[in-house]
């Protein structure tokens, strides 16, 4: 029963957040007063929908609102579809996977995006961020400092942008650590530019790829 809740809230929100004039921050709002994206698709008027999100949605005016309805269903389900096709959880914070310290921060997640092995959310991890253009003395010492933690039940976390970021992560693949990238953008946007190598290397080392932001977000 759990399962079958989420899944449709899953899909629900995949269709929500595509319409025109909803975004991040409405969502948001929205999940952190207790709203379930599904009861909301659900309810019986355009008008009750809009006031519930507290957003001026578009949708096809040509529909009526039922016709409109099954059309975000529509449209929830083949992006989740392709996020499955892509190796991408969607977790709400009530499930029972999603990281419990992250609920412990002052504005927690109110869902994650998840690419690769969720079990690297939980447990001791390490930060590793710096200046986009690194040094080669930063390199080295982000390097070293990563193979320090060979052995150790930990695992690396960064944002996967260039210079000290992607050093991090690409040294903790080469000394065999769990690395966790944390992106400033959607999970299905390819930023920074070149790289994709780099997370298809982070997921097939048994890292993860997380992101916050809705899926086609820009930075």
């Amino acid at each position: 029963e759990s399962k079958d809740y989420f899944l449709k809230e899953a899909i629900s929100f995949l269709g929500i957040q595509q319409l025109k004039g909803v975004g991040f921050k409405s969502l948001y709002k929205y999940s952190q007063k207790g709203g379930s994206f599904n009861e909301c698709l659900k309810l019986s008027t355009y008008a009750e929908f809009q006031k519930a999100l507290k957003v001026s949605a578009v949708v096809n005016s040509d529909l009526s609102w039922s016709e409109a309805q099954e059309k975000i269903w529509a449209e929830g389900l083949k992006q989740a579809r392709r996020l499955k096709d892509n190796g991408i959880q969607l977790i709400f914070h009530n499930q029972p996977d999603f990281p419990k310290t992250l609920l412990e921060i002052h504005t927690p997640p109110s869902w994650l995006f998840v690419q690769g092995r969720i079990g690297n959310l939980v447990g001791n991890s390490v930060a590793l961020v710096g200046s986009r253009k690194a040094s080669d003395d930063g390199l080295w010492m982000t390097k070293y400092i990563v193979a320090c933690l060979q052995g150790f039940p930990v695992s690396t976390v960064s944002g996967l942008a260039l210079g000290i970021d992607q050093m991090a992560h690409e040294a903790s693949i080469q000394f065999e650590i769990p690395t966790i990238a944390i992106l400033g953008t959607g999970i299905l946007e390819n930023y920074p530019q070149g790289s994709q190598k780099l997370r298809k290397d982070i997921i097939s080392s048994g890292g993860t790829v997380i992101s916050e932001y809705l899926p086609n977000d820009s930075y």
